[in-house]
């Protein structure tokens, strides 16, 4: 019996990208048919599923999560009619999760989810910015044209969101620089009269235990930071490291 190949957040938003159709054709043996661009294949010859598992492994250019399934599982869900009776809607978005495990809990199927009437809060989208490249000289410039204690404070902590892994892009937007993971930002540095703001577009969201986050926008909060004034390095880091954290985890999950 065939399998299908779910591989979890890949090909989103510039991050862990690859060519799906070049995979497929590389575990040809295995009789591997590509489904669209978002990390779905059938597998016509899978033999051992152990043996296949690792083909297909060493053929990904990153490390991800490979759920495998049996064709036969796919084909009674649908003809078991997941949904019910339920009506089609253009404002219900219909799904489903594959989980890459057993779970502890088996809820009644479908879950329905009724935002007024539980109070549940919806995923939204991400912001996406489009251009970011792995260096852009514009912002290069920028930090050339931002000199004196000011500067230097910027570029320190752009460089420490610069290291937050290798998937990290940046952009100039409205004027600063912009740190992101393929194109959903997750941080940024601009400079004032006084003060340099450290920044984080999902801010609001962030564990911040020493209290450097300022703001009251529904998600973006920044820390502000001053010519001889003490910072708070350490936390300021690891702000920044969980900043890219949360991103990554974001745009995996969709």
């Amino acid at each position: 019996m065939a399998l299908v190949v779910f591989i979890r957040g890949v090909n989103v938003g510039g991050h862990r990208t690859f060519r799906p159709s070049v995979l497929a054709r590389g575990l040809s043996d295995y009789g591997v048919v590509n489904v669209g661009a978002a990390g779905t294949f059938v597998v016509r010859k899978p033999g051992s599923r152990a043996k296949f598992r690792a083909a297909l492994l060493r053929k990904l250019p990153f490390k991800a999560e490979v759920v495998l399934c049996d064709g036969r599982d796919l084909i009674r869900l649908e003809m078991e009619n997941p949904f019910g009776a339920e009506p089609v809607r253009p404002d219900i978005v219909r799904f489903v999760s594959i989980l890459s495990r057993a779970g502890g809990l088996r809820a009644a199927l479908p879950v329905t989810v009724d935002p007024e009437k539980s109070g549940a809060m919806m995923r939204t989208e991400l912001l996406r910015f489009n251009g970011a490249v792995e260096r852009d000289p514009a912002i290069d410039a920028w930090m050339k044209e931002h000199s004196g204690e000011l500067g230097a404070i910027v570029h320190q902590w752009f460089e420490v969101m610069r290291k937050c892994g290798d998937e990290v892009r940046e952009l100039l937007h409205d004027g600063c620089p912009v740190a992101c993971l393929g194109d959903a930002p997750f941080g940024y540095v601009n400079v004032f009269h006084s003060h340099v703001n450290v920044g984080f577009f999902h801010g609001a969201a962030l564990p911040d235990p020493a209290h450097l986050l300022q703001g009251t926008g529904r998600f973006m909060r920044h820390v502000k930071l001053r010519p001889g004034t003490a910072t708070n390095a350490a936390a300021l880091s690891r702000l920044i490291d969980t900043a890219y954290s949360d991103i990554k985890a974001r745009v995996e999950n969709g």
